[in-house]
């Protein structure tokens, strides 16, 4: 992957998990699918890497947890997106 599609790829990405945190259906899709929901939104995802998505907390907050394990480049990684309605964390 080049510099430049990587680079989309980020972007891509980023657009997936804002929709995932603003529409709840899409975000029920995307816990229950994640590498089916990428691909589907224009996100070059190998088919050897595994990625799982997840939700800890409820509607006042909390976090989303994306997983990706050996995306063909024998790494791990995840992105751990802290939600809060109302006043910011202490």
């Amino acid at each position: 992957m080049t510099t430049s599609s990587t680079a989309n790829n980020y972007s891509e990405i980023g657009t997936v998990i804002a929709k995932a945190i603003t529409d709840h259906s899409f975000l029920q899709s995307f816990v229950r699918d994640p590498k089916s929901v990428l691909k589907n939104n224009g996100v070059s995802v190998d088919d050897t890497a595994k990625i799982s998505a997840h939700v800890q907390g409820n509607t006042a907050g909390g976090t989303l947890n994306v997983d990706v394990e050996n995306a063909n480049v024998d790494w791990v990684g995840g992105v751990h997106l802290a939600l809060h309605k109302g006043a910011k964390p202490v």
